[in-house]
């Protein structure tokens, strides 16, 4: 069992890298500690530079800060656990809360045809929001207090595990987040086989989790799967929830070990306006935007500011603003809020959601993973 929960989390972090490598450049062949720096850099909201001066000092100290951060949260959730009261948790439709933007969330649930009212959230300790549309249950509720012995000791034989393994990288997996995940697990093997467990994780730990569960899954796509990867399948599901056509075809062939049920969701929960749009009669441009992949968007950003179009740029609503604010000193672009989504004619974009939703509304999509990208940006 323990040697099962170590795979699939290392599996995870590993899959996140595979997913992305193979278009993160022009080169294809950004290496595994810069692309960690970046996600790692994208996840505390700092600059990247800041983050590498900090690097090989953290690494050093890496494993004596990681059991402190363990050993805190260890008095954390004990305390947590005497406040919360057990209770027979039966016959319910159970989503672990993600660390997943909530105006995301609100939008993911709401495109399907779910009755959202009969879903329960099982809050982790670690998550701010307060998901005020769902009932709500602690994730201590469902334990005790031997889970929790359990998921540190775990935790902290993952830390000397990885960096064994992977040396002084093991920083970059985030060892520490591993406790919560053991405590998902143990929240799930004792959880009664009449309970639902709904879910959106593609590929990471979250994902084989779920995948392995004996309970009824249902899935939810947040995130494209791309038909040119391969990885281990995440195992089965029960009922899914896809994006469209396509990508039912890629989930069915890529991430799982059958074919569940389905439906495709709504796409009425999208609708672009033309609020934002420069009223000029030029050609409207959206680039859709991670900082994973900054370096081909300062490319086509300064390319596309010399044309006569209009180019609007949405960072991601995780990432930093700066280096966006920055480049527009110099380039031409409007730069939109999250809660923009303007009627554009051509988006450009990597293998985003958003991109998807455009495609889906009829919009024509430029993906940067399409062998056709080249020929297709330059007839702009």
């Amino acid at each position: 069992m323990k040697s099962y929960l170590f795979k699939i989390y290392v599996l995870g972090y590993l899959n996140e890298y595979h997913l992305n490598s193979f278009h993160l450049n022009n080169k294809n062949n950004i290496n595994y500690k810069k692309f960690k720096t970046i996600k790692v850099a994208h996840y505390l909201k700092i600059p990247v530079n800041f983050l590498k001066v900090f690097i090989s000092f953290i690494a050093f100290f890496e494993i004596p800060i990681t059991i402190l951060v363990l050993c805190f949260l260890f008095t954390k959730y004990s305390l947590l656990y005497l406040a919360t009261k057990s209770i027979n948790i039966t016959n319910k439709k159970l989503m672990f809360g993600y660390h997943v933007d909530e105006f995301d969330f609100h939008n993911m649930m709401n495109s399907t045809d779910l009755n959202l009212p009969e879903i329960t959230i099982v809050k982790l300790p670690s998550i701010n929001f307060e998901y005020s549309d769902y009932k709500s249950i602690s994730i201590f509720s469902g334990l005790d207090f031997r889970d929790i012995l359990k998921s540190y000791f775990y935790s902290i034989e993952l830390i000397f595990y990885m960096n064994n393994k992977y040396g002084e990288k093991d920083f970059f997996f985030r060892s520490y987040s591993s406790f919560e995940y053991f405590l998902c697990y143990f929240f799930t093997k004792k959880s009664n086989l009449s309970n639902i467990y709904y879910f959106d994780a593609l590929v990471d730990r979250f994902a084989y989790l779920h995948g392995g569960l004996k309970h009824e899954t249902i899935f939810i796509q947040h995130g494209n799967v791309s038909d040119k990867m391969r990885h281990k399948k995440i195992g089965k599901v029960n009922y899914a929830y896809y994006l469209n056509k396509k990508q039912k075809e890629n989930c069915e062939k890529i991430l799982f070990n059958n074919k569940p049920g389905f439906s495709f969701m709504k796409q009425s929960v999208f609708n672009p306006t033309s609020n934002k749009l420069l009223k000029n009669k030029l050609k409207n441009i959206l680039l859709i935007c991670n900082m994973l992949f900054f370096e081909k968007e300062k490319e086509i950003i300064e390319d596309l500011s010399k044309k006569n179009i209009n180019l609007y740029v949405k960072p991601h609503p995780h990432s930093l603003f700066d280096p966006y604010e920055k480049l527009n000193i110099s380039n031409n672009f409007v730069i939109l809020q999250r809660e923009d989504f303007p009627k554009v004619d051509i988006v450009i974009s990597y293998s985003s959601t958003l991109a998807t939703a455009y495609e889906n509304y009829g919009i024509k999509v430029l993906n940067y993973d399409d062998e056709l990208f080249k020929y297709k940006y330059e007839k702009i």
